[in-house]
């Protein structure tokens, strides 16, 4: 761990809150058996405190730290809520029919159905059932509805998870395979007859480069950490642009010219040993989907940087990959 995280920064100022304000040299003194701040060095740990300050996230008053206006401003509303919440989820609106529960939704989804006529045949799909709307206490937290003949299905933000490297192989390796678990149900059996048909062309080729159209595909399974890696540092040497997946790197545009400048430039990562630990810096926030913490201001911005690399890519999975 390069970079404190998200509960280290909590821990921090949860202690200027708990105290009243506490002098800085007793900071760590506090924190030192803290595991999110085991391998930060006193360098990086004073960096992250001095951040904290300059950002006014923190604040010396009579040589005690205490929280800032920035700091008041995004962690100390409803009670400090949102320092004390590791993670921020988005809000859950509890359905009631009469007085049954019939489950949850998020609130931004109940948003997203209002008209210019308010919520007046709004309708959604919960526990089976469509739903009317009949009125949102916001406040409350609370949706009453009543039995409507159709509705629209809920969405939930949220997106894919990348998939790790080692566990990309094994699925190559079941798709390669011609063992069929005995365990396994009729219907499992047919959809693995299915998938190992459709990617007949991975037993030819350990990571094959295969041509459709006006694209082509690198088929390494490396994972989605390795390929989002893979695929800022190709685009800066080929071109855009190359779409990542957890189990291939797709090339279009002018990324997709050559195969043959593709294989050179992989060669040539190869060669060097890269992706290096610099690439990993350089690239991974131009892979940054979002935040990934709502304490990323709390960090200097070269801890920043290394605190994305950990997180965003996967050095190593990369270099396996090139291997």
């Amino acid at each position: 761990m390069l970079a404190p995280t998200a509960g280290g920064k909590t821990e921090a100022m949860a202690l200027a809150v708990q105290t009243g304000g506490i002098p800085r040299p007793e900071t760590w003194t506090w924190l030192k058996g803290s595991a999110a701040f085991s391998q930060l060095s006193a360098t990086d740990r004073d960096a992250v405190i001095d951040h904290m300050l300059a950002e006014d996230i923190l604040t010396g008053q009579q040589g005690r730290l205490w929280l800032g206006p920035q700091g008041e401003k995004q962690y100390g509303r409803a009670n400090f809520r949102e320092l004390y919440a590791v993670f921020s989820s988005p809000r859950l609106i509890i359905v009631r029919h009469d007085t049954q529960e019939i489950g949850q939704l998020q609130a931004q989804f109940l948003a997203a159905l209002e008209s210019p006529e308010g919520y007046s045949g709004a309708s959604f799909t919960l526990a089976g059932r469509a739903w009317l709307v009949e009125h949102i206490d916001w406040q409350r937290g609370l949706c009453i509805v009543r039995p409507a003949p159709a509705g629209r299905a809920p969405r939930w933000n949220g997106g894919a998870r990348w998939l790790s490297y080692d566990l990309c192989q094994a699925m190559r390796r079941i798709l390669t395979s011609d063992e069929i678990p005995p365990t396994w149900s009729k219907r499992a059996q047919d959809e693995l007859a299915t998938q190992r048909a459709g990617h007949a062309f991975l037993r030819d080729s350990a990571s094959p480069l295969v041509e459709s159209k006006d694209e082509l595909t690198w088929w390494n399974f490396a994972g989605g950490g390795a390929n989002l890696l893979l695929a800022q540092i190709l685009e800066h040497e080929l071109g855009p642009r190359i779409i990542a997946r957890n189990t291939s790197l797709t090339f279009k545009g002018s990324a997709a010219k050559s195969s043959a400048a593709i294989r050179e430039v992989l060669a040539a990562l190869r060669a060097e040993s890269r992706p290096s630990p610099g690439d990993a810096i350089r690239f991974a926030e131009g892979a940054k989907r979002g935040r990934l913490s709502k304490f990323e201001p709390c960090l200097p911005d070269e801890q920043l940087q290394r605190y994305f690399a950990e997180t965003i890519v996967d050095r190593e999975g990369a270099l396996r990959t090139l291997r």
